[in-house]
């Protein structure tokens, strides 16, 4: 963490480090769920640091700025950023031992063909509906399904209350399958 040196403020540095201690854990945690190797996910999570350490440090009061839930979630998006730059990078992605379809649940002995391209289209469907979501649905549904955080580490990064969180998810939630109906029925497929 020589980085440190780079933080003027005696404050800052040491608030950063208490970021580094308190949840380096759960980062670490975050990125192994998404490259499935532990010595990756710990390389993301220094590398995240790394950035976001020298971010802050050149814009000396924005760590305080922030706050450390702001932080947080700052930390979070860039170390899921990281461990999915190094999962969809092509010299990863040849030592990897686990393919696409594997994680993404679309592989399947008995599907044909046509069954598989349908789950794919549906996946992206998906994806797409999520990322047209208002911000305030998709950044909670995208933490708590995605990134598997649990409603009170959301609530803590977004500055809500856990409650808050909940009905946000369940609403996008309704949101998503009122559109995915309503999807399925422009395309005649209820």
């Amino acid at each position: 963490m020589l980085f440190l040196s780079l933080f003027t403020d005696p404050e800052e540095r040491d608030l950063f480090v208490y970021l580094f201690k308190r949840y380096e854990r759960m980062l670490r945690s975050k990125a192994l769920k998404i490259v499935h190797n532990p010595s990756d996910a710990e390389d993301c999570v220094a590398t995240a640091f790394e950035r976001v350490g020298r971010l802050l440090a050149a814009d000396p009061g924005r760590l305080k700025e922030f706050g450390v839930p702001r932080a947080v979630s700052y930390l979070v998006a860039a170390v899921t950023n990281e461990a999915k730059n190094l999962v969809g990078c092509s010299a990863y992605r040849t030592k990897a031992d686990f393919s696409f379809e594997d994680a993404h649940g679309l592989s399947d002995e008995g599907a044909s063909v046509e069954e598989l391209a349908i789950r794919r289209e549906d996946h992206q469907q998906l994806v797409e509906l999520v990322n047209g979501l208002a911000e305030k649905y998709r950044t909670p549904l995208v933490m708590h399904f995605y990134l598997q955080l649990s409603d009170k580490e959301i609530a803590q990064a977004l500055s809500i209350s856990e409650n808050y969180v909940s009905v946000l998810c369940h609403r996008g939630r309704e949101l998503l399958k009122r559109q995915l109906k309503d999807l399925r029925e422009k395309e005649g497929q209820v």
